[in-house]
């Protein structure tokens, strides 16, 4: 389980693959965070894991995800490009406020080629500036 970030930790982080989940708060306000890549095996994340992280540019999410909380990624207002491994969105439960005060327009959401069409249609994405599929 990862719990707590620094506040004060600059530049790009990986999480380890042994964490499985990030709880609620862990990297909110981490301003100096710039990238995060999530192992592959994590299965969620809690409410406002990202929150106000406004320097943060890019997130790679695993496809083993299968629970994203609400606020996640407000005030994220910096993001350029996400990449999705889920094969569905579903797995973000609570999502009215998953991009509270987030530019969906200036951020590219790269999502699995054959789910493409699903994430296009589903409301969370839906102001999203492009949503493109990757092997």
């Amino acid at each position: 389980m990862f719990v707590y970030m620094p506040r004060d930790f600059k530049g790009e982080y990986e999480v380890p693959n042994t964490v499985k989940r990030i709880v609620g708060g862990a990297f909110d306000w981490c301003q100096g965070l710039t990238s995060v890549r999530l192992p592959d095996g994590l299965e969620y994340i809690g409410c406002e894991a990202f929150c106000g992280c406004i320097n943060l540019t890019t997130i790679t999410l695993p496809a083993t995800l299968n629970d994203i909380r609400y606020t996640v990624f407000a005030y994220c207002e910096n993001m350029k490009e996400m990449h999705w491994r889920m094969e569905r969105p579903e797995c973000v439960k609570e999502y009215e406020t998953l991009f509270e005060d987030f530019d969906e327009a200036s951020c590219v959401l790269y999502v699995p080629a054959e789910s493409a069409w699903l994430y296009r249609r589903h409301d969370v994405f839906k102001n999203f500036k492009a949503i493109i599929g990757e092997p």
